[in-house]
């Protein structure tokens, strides 16, 4: 399988060379754009102005077009450090999305796009209950609702934790059939018994549901095989771990379930210690580890036409279970963490797909 789309400037830096400085001319007259770049610069380089500022900007361009980088990128992988060499060392999320795209048939992504579908796979490790509200009559969905008294409400449309409800229930005052009604508003959706997080991941933060991102890939020997992992941490007053939502993330070892760095925010931020709970982060050894990687190396088989998964899995009352399964994962925050680029690990593995 060939990809769809070939990257025009890939492999021709002067040709890219040539675009940047097209499209750095470009900006220059048009406020709306040039307004954009320069606020997404000073999200990382607060105050940079004059030549340092212009150097900085058609490096940037140039990265865009030649290494498919986004501004954010450029900053967190280092890029304005790193020689073409080290440069070439990182893979944008844009190229792992494309990839991904380019081995994945949409009659298999499906079963990852739709959470409802997933569920239905995977109910096995989800050790929770759920129903499409679209599919489901008045009757079950107070029936759910009598049964689940903590629940959200997650839209189908949506991802990284946006548009999601949480509603705590308390059945002395409020009225089932007001639910039902208020559920049905929310439209394509469906309803999720809450997790109920337990142990050092609920000592982390216990307002958000924290998940460990665990991805498998299956060799073409048929061999499913564990590619990474790394937690993600909800901070302050939200209820989700999303590094968006101001969560913070880190790495973690493969084999003994140890996280191994230090915690990172959006911006960079080291933290050894939860900066709310103050719950000690590096060095902590995860509970159930094996546990978790068998669940993983099970689920992986259930659909293996898809070779490459990135598995977000709770630790709840019940042990380890499936928060979702994601088809396409990024790459973005493993290579923040791990501090080199890890553009080999994809061309050993869901690349070589595309050789077939």
């Amino acid at each position: 399988m060939k990809l769809k789309v070939k990257w025009l400037y890939q492999n021709n830096m002067k040709l890219a060379m040539l675009a940047a400085m097209i499209k750095y001319v470009l900006i220059l007259f048009n406020k709306k754009k040039k307004e954009k770049i320069r606020k997404d610069i000073y999200n990382y380089r607060d105050g940079i102005s004059g030549r340092d500022y212009s150097r900085l900007l058609k490096d940037i361009l140039f990265c865009q077009i030649y290494y498919k980088v986004t501004v954010a990128e450029y900053f967190y992988f280092g890029f304005e450090y790193l020689s073409d060499t080290g440069r070439q060392e990182y893979i944008s999320d844009s190229e792992v999305l494309q990839i991904c795209d380019a081995i994945t048939r949409p009659e298999i992504s499906i079963n990852f796009r739709d959470k409802y579908k997933a569920y239905q796979k995977f109910s096995p490790y989800y050790g929770r209950a759920i129903i499409k509200v679209e599919d489901s009559t008045d009757d079950e969905i107070a029936t759910f609702i009598r049964n689940h008294r903590h629940f959200l409400i997650k839209p189908l449309d949506q991802s990284k934790g946006r548009g999601i409800q949480k509603i705590n229930l308390d059945f002395d005052t409020q009225n089932i059939l007001e639910i039902v009604e208020r559920v049905k508003d929310a439209g394509h959706c469906i309803l999720e018994e809450e997790i109920v997080q337990s142990g050092l991941l609920n000592d982390f933060h216990p307002i958000s549901v924290n998940t460990v991102r665990f991805a498998t890939y299956i060799t073409q020997d048929d061999i499913v095989t564990n590619m990474y992992a790394m937690i993600r941490i909800g901070c302050g007053n939200s209820s989700v771990d999303n590094i968006s939502s101001g969560g913070i993330f880190a790495n973690i070892d493969m084999e003994t379930g140890t996280i191994s760095s230090p915690a990172f925010d959006l911006h960079e931020r080291k933290y050894l210690n939860h900066p709310d709970t103050h719950v000690p982060i590096l060095g902590q050894v995860l509970p159930e580890w094996e546990e978790l990687k068998q669940i993983a190396a099970k689920a992986a088989r259930v659909i293996p036409q898809q070779k490459y998964v990135g598995w977000d899995f709770a630790y709840s009352n019940k042990g380890w279970i499936i928060v979702e399964a994601n088809h396409r994962p990024g790459m973005r925050g493993l290579q923040v963490l791990s501090g080199h680029g890890l553009r080999q690990m994809i061309d050993c593995t869901i690349k070589q797909e595309l050789l077939k």
